[in-house]
């Protein structure tokens, strides 16, 4: 950010310079191009996996979301464990979803590469308040029935989308899944998160303390 003159959400942070920036955003379906949602993804994703290099920064939002949910987390674990296996080379890559599947399957390498973070909320009774912080740890939930009441969806359907949900998470074993720190506190959940993978190399321009958020 600070590159392209943008403001730096942090108390302190080593910059260097990079040379190339490669991101997966925000994506519309081209009707003059005849390309999908989706495909216009993976063209982004393909441009970096092909291009970016140990000095290169990687931004993907939600990449895997246009097709089904199993093949879209499959891309995504590929990808990611593509750029791990490059090791000191590489890229440093900043990683935002909600395939929650990705820890729970452990479908990633655990190492210093990898670090996971997310966004520390609080239930308030019926209401979700954002604390607008990034901590260490896995979100738990999505929250998205919070999310469907706050953009009018009916209560009713609400409420069958939390009983679905509970049914589902009920035949689900949660044993096995590995031990990563979540966030503490009282009432303290989380929502989403965010994987951050960095060779964390002497001359490498980004520290982890980049991500702490003032």
């Amino acid at each position: 950010m600070a590159l392209v003159g943008s403001f730096v959400p942090a108390e302190e942070a080593e910059i260097g310079a990079v040379d190339a920036i490669f991101t997966r955003i925000h994506s519309c379906e081209s009707i003059s191009l005849g390309l999908s949602t989706f495909m216009i993804d993976l063209n982004q994703v393909a441009k970096a996996v092909n291009n970016a290099t140990a000095q290169s920064l990687v931004l993907i939002d939600e990449f895997g979301k246009g097709t089904n949910t199993v093949d879209g987390l499959a891309l995504l674990a590929a990808v990611l464990r593509h750029w791990l296996a490059r090791g000191p080379t590489c890229p440093h890559i900043f990683v935002a979803t909600n395939f929650l599947s990705l820890v729970q399957l452990q479908l990633l390498p655990q190492g210093p590469l990898v670090q996971y973070l997310t966004m520390e909320t609080c239930e308030d009774g019926n209401d979700l308040v954002f604390f607008y912080q990034v901590c260490e740890g896995v979100a738990k939930a999505s929250h998205a029935s919070h999310t469907a009441a706050q953009a009018g969806l009916p209560d009713k359907l609400v409420a069958r989308g939390k009983e679905v949900m509970r049914s589902k998470c009920a035949t689900t074993s949660t044993s096995e899944l590995p031990s990563i720190p979540s966030p503490t506190g009282p009432g303290s959940r989380s929502t989403g998160f965010l994987t951050f993978i960095s060779p964390s190399l002497p001359h490498s321009p980004y520290s982890s303390h980049l991500l702490a958020c003032s």
